[in-house]
């Protein structure tokens, strides 16, 4: 998919795996704790900001 989007560079696409690991892993921590990040169709409000990663990197 990433070579689809342009995304050609060895480097990069081995920076944007392990961020995906790490978002998977993350994921997984939350519902397995008990906690599930999907809301269904509800929309997000401003409490559930600390579910989001937007903007950390």
């Amino acid at each position: 998919m990433l070579h689809v989007c342009g995304v050609t560079d060895a480097a990069e696409i081995e920076r944007r795996l392990e961020r995906l690991a790490e978002l998977r892993r993350s994921r997984l921590l939350r519902v397995a704790g008990g906690v599930s990040p999907y809301r269904g169709l509800a929309g997000f409000e401003e409490r559930h900001a600390d579910w989001s990663s937007a903007g950390s990197a």
